[in-house]
């Protein structure tokens, strides 16, 4: 298996939410290192600062928890940064765009799809059905199964 993981099932993994056990459960079935990009740490590191500033006592202690699992699966491999060929995923998924019979969805749930395409994966980990679509029309099994 390779997977994929989009930005919503990272931070599903690191932030507590109503989908963490299921994502954590499917993390469990596959193997780390998880390969993450560029576009991840980005996404990641924003949204947990977000939280970490938040004028919400709660907010900030969720952020601050989120960071802690963030730093340690870098430090532990369980997280590996990588640099896809980001020209190609663009390409990718500039491509694609052509192919919605309606408005396409936002550019960065056609990006994650193609970056998991030009890595390689046959996984792809989200909870987003747009996400979802575009990797199962690329030829990517859908994890979690159902939803």
């Amino acid at each position: 298996m390779i997977p994929y993981l989009d930005a919503g099932y990272l931070l599903t993994l690191l932030v507590k939410t109503s989908g963490s056990p299921l994502a954590n459960e499917w993390m469990r079935r596959a193997e780390p290192p998880f390969a993450l990009n560029a576009l991840h740490q980005l996404q990641a590191e924003t949204f947990l600062l977000q939280l970490q500033k938040s004028q919400s006592s709660g907010e900030r202690a969720r952020g601050a928890e989120a960071t802690r699992f963030w730093r340690n699966y870098l430090e532990e491999g369980v997280f590996q940064i990588t640099t896809p060929d980001l020209e190609l995923a663009f390409n990718t998924a500039i491509s694609w765009t052509a192919y919605f019979s309606q408005a396409p969805p936002p550019p960065l749930l056609i990006l994650h799809p193609a970056l998991a395409a030009v890595a390689g994966a046959d996984h792809f980990f989200s909870f987003d059905p747009r996400s979802r679509a575009i990797a199962r029309a690329a030829g990517m099994e859908l994890i979690p199964l159902d939803l």
